[in-house]
């Protein structure tokens, strides 16, 4: 990841201009932004033309034991923006206190992120300031979906990064770690949850309804399973339970721009050793104050046992606690 990239398309240059849009009532009008694309199998709804995931499955993931399956946590959501520039993601941090894994195809992605050790502080001021932000739930923030400039962020004392992340890359985010960003043009993502060897649900304010959207997330969908018990989704039939338990997804299935379908096959059908040159030239850590050490987080010399049989370059990775 780099702090103080050049051109036109990255660093202070992008978030300023993606700045002045939030400000325009009409800024944003045109932005096309795809959101959770379900990529496990070919029967996904949206055709991606892609075979296997670069991030998932994961090594040490303790989601498959939680009583039920969620799609986006326990499998991995695609993410398609398209010109023109500043399609955004809002201020949220991620579902039960996981970590997440966010790896980018193609194009480029700004990030502000908000350490842990801030989350509390960032709540408290949107409650303060938003009245969609009234409840008590740990996903207050995702459901009223605010940009925040980061001038706000400062005036409420605030710290934060802007972290710009090109195709190849990949963002690890840490439990309770706020994030917001926008793509700079057309990017293509792939994300997923991780759950490490010292998480668990506890603590963590789950949704409940009526005061949550349809579709939040319950503590108790979070919960361990029992040893015999079998894990569910809502609706699930015979060959649902089957296919959640594929590593891999099925024959690529026809995308609905063939150049770019081109593109991605090339690169996730590569070797290891053949995949583009890293671009990263150290490993970056951003914020602070996590209160465990995840046994996902990687090092510069050596791949935890974790991400062994990840596809992607260590070197190509970052932390963002």
């Amino acid at each position: 990841m780099r702090f103080e990239p050049t051109g036109v398309s990255s660093g202070t240059v992008a978030l300023q201009r993606f700045e002045e849009l939030l400000h325009d009532k009409s800024g944003l009008n045109g932005v096309r932004y795809c959101t959770d694309i379900d990529v496990r199998t070919s029967e996904a709804p949206e055709s991606l033309g892609l075979s296997i995931s670069p991030i998932w499955p994961l090594k040490g993931n303790r989601l498959p034991g939680t009583k039920m399956r969620i799609p986006g946590l326990h499998w991995p959501y695609a993410y398609e923006a398209w010109e023109p520039f500043g399609a955004p993601f809002p201020m949220h941090r991620e579902d039960g206190d996981l970590l997440s894994v966010n790896y980018l195809y193609e194009g480029d992605k700004h990030w502000v992120v908000v350490p842990g050790d801030k989350a509390n502080l960032l709540e408290e001021k949107s409650k303060q300031t938003n009245d969609c932000c009234l409840s008590d739930y740990s996903q207050l923030l995702r459901h009223s979906a605010p940009c925040y400039p980061t001038t706000i962020l400062d005036e409420w004392g605030i710290s934060h990064k802007i972290v710009h992340q090109k195709g190849g890359e990949v963002i690890i985010t840490f439990p309770r770690v706020y994030h917001q960003g926008f793509s700079a043009g057309y990017t293509f993502a792939e994300a997923a949850n991780y759950a490490d060897q010292n998480w668990n649900i506890q603590g963590y304010r789950g949704c409940s309804p009526p005061g949550c959207p349809d579709g939040s997330i319950e503590n108790k969908m979070l919960e361990v399973r029992g040893q015999n018990e079998e894990q569910y989704s809502e609706g699930d039939s015979d060959d649902d339970r089957h296919a959640s338990n594929l590593t891999e997804r099925k024959e690529p299935r026809p995308c609905r721009n063939d150049h770019f379908k081109a593109k991605i096959r090339e690169v996730s059908q590569r070797e290891p050793e053949q995949k583009p040159t890293a671009l990263l030239k150290k490993q970056v850590s951003v914020g602070g104050g996590a209160k465990r050490k995840p046994s996902i987080q990687i090092s510069k010399e050596a791949p935890t046992e974790s991400l062994e049989n990840t596809q992607i370059p260590y070197e190509r990775w970052s932390c963002i606690k």
